[in-house]
């Protein structure tokens, strides 16, 4: 985050953690993993598979990535 890293949430996968939150940067969400982290033993990196994210923005991007098209898929 504090290096303007813009990773978001593609993929959810734990209590706490809805399709609402999908697009979201991680720092926009730090506070709420901090909070699941004190629930639920929410690893706030996402190594124990409770989300996925894709950077779409960092320094050494020349541009950065925009989605325009985008779903959302229920497992």
């Amino acid at each position: 985050i504090e290096h303007r890293i813009e990773a978001q949430i593609v993929k959810v996968c734990s209590m706490g953690l809805k399709s609402l939150h999908l697009g979201k940067t991680i720092g926009q969400l730090r506070d709420h993993f901090a909070k699941l982290a004190s629930q639920f033993d929410f690893n706030v990196c996402g190594e124990g598979g409770e989300y996925e994210s894709a950077v779409f923005d960092c320094p050494i991007f020349s541009k950065r990535i925009v989605c325009s098209n985008t779903e959302i898929v229920m497992h």
